[in-house]
């Protein structure tokens, strides 16, 4: 059996398809946002997608809003409170998504 080696490195991805791709996920994000009701700061969906590729992420995933969006009124509901979609609510959500075991 032939198995790629687990040092492949993956070729960087050409800055128009980068824009592109940005441009999708901030569309997906306004929509998420707005079928949830949540009241989002202007550079919102921008910091998520910051916060999507820390760590060595290297995609933007599509389910990425939702489940953060999820996240948050999880958290809001729990807090007895509205969600609230600030930097700090958006950082604790995006680590309680990524977190490892």
């Amino acid at each position: 059996m032939l198995r790629t080696p687990r040092s492949t490195v993956m070729p960087p991805v050409p800055a128009p398809i980068r824009k592109h791709v940005a441009a999708a996920f901030d569309q997906i994000f306004g929509r998420v946002v707005q079928s949830r009701n949540i009241q989002a700061e202007p550079d919102s969906a921008e910091y998520l997608r910051k916060l999507c590729l820390r760590e060595g992420r290297t995609e933007l995933r599509a389910c990425y809003p939702a489940d953060i969006c999820n996240i948050l009124l999880s958290i809001g509901r729990y807090e007895s409170r509205p969600p609230q979609m600030t930097k700090p609510e958006l950082e604790r959500a995006t680590a309680l998504y990524f977190a490892r075991s």
